[in-house]
């Protein structure tokens, strides 16, 4: 069915999926689940995407600022690491130089 409904939707709109999406499961589960749904459902699917866009960004606002400390911990740390592997390049140039 899944594959069907794909099939419907990419005559409908044609060239408007890019073709990472027709692979993706999840995409296809959601032109399935679209396909069962009533006109008036339907009609309310973009209102509730909206709904569920401003929850899941409240919620990441909310996250980052609850462990804006553990970001700001993680990002020296990634910088540290960086540095240091910049060293390691840099004496393993000057190794490779002396041999």
């Amino acid at each position: 069915v899944m594959a069907e409904d794909l099939a419907l939707f990419s005559s409908l709109f044609e060239g408007s999926f890019p073709d990472e999406w027709k692979r993706d499961p999840e995409f296809s589960r959601y032109l399935s689940e679209l396909t069962s749904f009533t006109i008036n459902r339907l009609t309310r699917e973009p209102a509730l995407i909206k709904e569920e866009q401003e929850c899941v960004l409240n919620s990441t606002q909310k996250l980052a600022f609850n462990n804006y400390k553990t970001f700001i911990q993680t990002a020296e740390c990634s910088k540290d690491v960086f540095r240091e592997f910049i060293a390691v390049e840099r004496h393993v140039d000057q190794l490779v130089e002396k041999i």
